[in-house]
């Protein structure tokens, strides 16, 4: 099982099932584009003990993302950067909200205009998670290959249009590493999965 999250086709973040993180003790996980993650690296994540992921950080950017829980349940997301003065500069918060039954209803995003003086607007209410489309998945569960829109990542030229990722996984279930092929059908980028316990 694989989380991979979309936003006007953009492919944006690419993680193992919780479950599974967990299982193998996983705090953190880099991902890079060649195999001894010396080059600018995809994204970076940390997990707390139930594998859920606190930090999000994606390629050289100074954005981070971090998650908030409730039990089971993601209460709300940060981005912020850390400014030359070394202050947390919020630049918008998102809102997760849940019916009796635990499922995700809606979320909201409301936006700063400066992490000193905030404003609350909302601007972008979330529907609830999309059903995964153009997923083809093995007898276990994991998926085999799943198609995305565009991909854009700092360090890297960005590739427009349909994309095929290929996953290929390690025995203990985790991620190895995936391929990615563009429209073309041409290799674009493999995505090296590095964890730490």
């Amino acid at each position: 099982i694989l989380f991979l999250l979309s936003q006007k086709g953009m492919a944006q973040h690419v993680d193992n099932h919780p479950n599974i993180l967990k299982a193998n003790g996983i705090k953190s996980l880099m991902i890079c584009d060649d195999s001894s993650c010396s080059s600018c690296p995809v994204e970076y994540n940390e997990y707390d003990s139930s594998g859920r992921r606190t930090l999000h950080l994606e390629g050289s950017s100074e954005e981070r993302w971090v998650s908030v829980y409730d039990h089971d349940k993601k209460i709300y997301d940060v981005e912020y950067y850390i400014s030359d003065k070394q202050e947390i500069q919020i630049l918008d918060t998102t809102f997760h909200h849940y019916d009796d039954k635990n499922n995700l209803l809606y979320s909201i995003k409301k936006t700063y205009s400066d992490g000193a003086k905030p404003f609350f607007k909302i601007d972008t209410i979330l529907p609830k998670p999309v059903a995964e489309l153009k997923t083809r998945r093995n007898k276990s569960g994991l998926i085999v290959s799943q198609k995305t829109g565009s991909i854009y990542r700092s360090c890297f030229s960005p590739s427009e249009g349909e994309h095929i990722l290929i996953y290929h996984y390690l025995n203990n279930g985790l991620i190895d590493y995936i391929d990615i092929f563009n429209s073309r059908k041409t290799l674009y980028m493999r995505w090296h999965f590095r964890y730490n316990k």
